[in-house]
């Protein structure tokens, strides 16, 4: 049959699976989808976009919805800290367990519709579907940007931001992104992890200037990586290991670009290393390797430029945690390497890895999360395994016993 013949109706019923970069460029396919695409692209690309971002975006223009179709969260559902862990169901609840004090999942009330989670070293930020901001957790460096230093034991909606569209929650501080592809900063600013120019903490939150299109950030134990729409990496913050991958150890307090580097799709920032994903689904990884953690074949030499690691391809996302990292082919198996003293690595042992190794037993794997000693995986079907550290319940086993192979944890709706 003729695409011309089809209905609208037909047409967007077709157009509604299509991926939105696909969805962007399919008008050259026929003159009918054409005029049909330019009759309904606003609308298509919004039910597209809300689909994947799960944000309320009918205020929500064609240019800002062009900005959100290149901005990449990669996990939505799990997030973990130094040693408590958040779960986020498809139905919009938040869920926690570890250093929350609980161990088994347990809802975080009064939150709905919640799209999106990020976890710190003990702190969390948390984003609903009209884009507003919550935070909970430690707070002596300002890091939850409150204009004070008070912990907070429950979340606590956030007045000043609107329009958050990704977040990156690290050390003692925080990295927040808007619609626009601004980001703001508050928290420890000891290594210049802010990127303002200066060493100064701040516990509200303030523009970094001079940066635009941004799509992506990650907030690492004292660093932070940005990544732009045009596929460029800047790094500031702390770089004794060579975490920043510049070519030195020195520290930096204003972003600065890391040269020789393309075709980025995904940035991870661990405690004291970093990882980056190109678009072949290869690895490049630079800092603190003492632990085997950039997956190079050796220890105790760190790297300070950006190296790749070879004989990994197909990488589809990456995760560093604090000393370990993890990585998702595009199979849905998963490789872990680096530290391993608590089993977080997944492999049945404590044995420490500096090559990426497969894990054992588990496919059909969706979404990754390494944190402080311990690790999760969610697969396709929602349910989530945990592995490694436990010593707080951070696992959500109900018990503080570690566990070495990833072990199935509470049943949630997290499909």
């Amino acid at each position: 049959m003729s695409l011309e013949l089809l209905s609208d109706d037909v047409l967007q019923y077709v157009m509604s699976y299509v991926d939105n970069k696909t969805l962007l460029s399919i008008c050259t396919i026929s003159h009918e989808f054409n005029e049909f695409s330019a009759r309904n692209l606003l609308l298509l690309l919004r039910e597209s976009l809300q689909r994947v971002s799960r944000l309320n975006l009918k205020r929500y223009d064609i240019k800002q919805l062009v900005k959100l179709s290149n901005i990449s969260s990669v996990n939505k559902n799990i997030s973990v800290g130094l040693r408590y862990s958040l779960i986020l169901t498809n139905n919009g609840l938040i869920y926690g367990y570890g250093r929350l004090g609980n161990n088994i999942p347990i809802l975080l009330n009064p939150l709905t519709s919640i799209v999106q989670t990020s976890s710190g070293a003990e702190h969390s930020l948390i984003v609903g579907n009209d884009g507003k901001l919550y935070v909970f957790g430690q707070n002596a460096f300002g890091q939850l940007g409150l204009g004070d230093y008070l912990t907070r034991y429950e979340p606590t909606l956030f007045q000043e931001l609107i329009n958050i569209v990704h977040l990156s929650a690290g050390g003692y501080y925080s990295l927040i992104l808007t619609i626009d592809g601004q980001i703001y900063v508050f928290g420890d600013n000891m290594y210049g992890q802010l990127g303002l120019g200066n060493n100064k903490s701040q516990n509200i939150p303030i523009l970094l200037q001079d940066l635009t299109n941004i799509v992506q950030v990650s907030a690492g134990g004292q660093h932070s990586l940005i990544l732009t729409i045009d596929n460029e990496i800047y790094s500031f913050g702390s770089n004794g290991n060579g975490q920043l991958g510049l070519g030195d150890t020195n520290g930096r307090c204003k972003p600065t670009l890391v040269p020789h580097i393309a075709n980025i799709v995904q940035i991870s920032a661990g405690g004291i290393h970093s990882l980056m994903l190109t678009n072949h689904g290869t690895i490049y990884a630079c800092g603190y390797n003492y632990d085997g953690q950039l997956g190079l074949g050796d220890n105790n030499n760190n790297r300070n430029i950006f190296t790749l690691v070879s004989n990994v391809i197909s990488i589809t996302q990456i995760s560093a945690g604090l000393y370990h990292s993890l990585a998702i082919t595009i199979s849905g198996q998963v490789y872990s390497w680096g530290h391993n003293g608590t089993g977080q690595l997944g492999l049945g042992d404590y044995e420490y890895r500096n090559i990426l190794t497969l894990i054992p037993n588990v496919d059909h794997i969706n979404q990754i999360a390494a944190g402080g000693a311990h690790s999760l995986i969610l697969m396709d079907d929602g349910q989530l395994y945990a592995f490694g550290g436990n010593d707080v319940k951070q696992l959500g086993l109900q018990d503080t016993t570690n566990r070495l192979i990833p072990t199935l944890t509470s049943r949630l709706n997290i499909d």
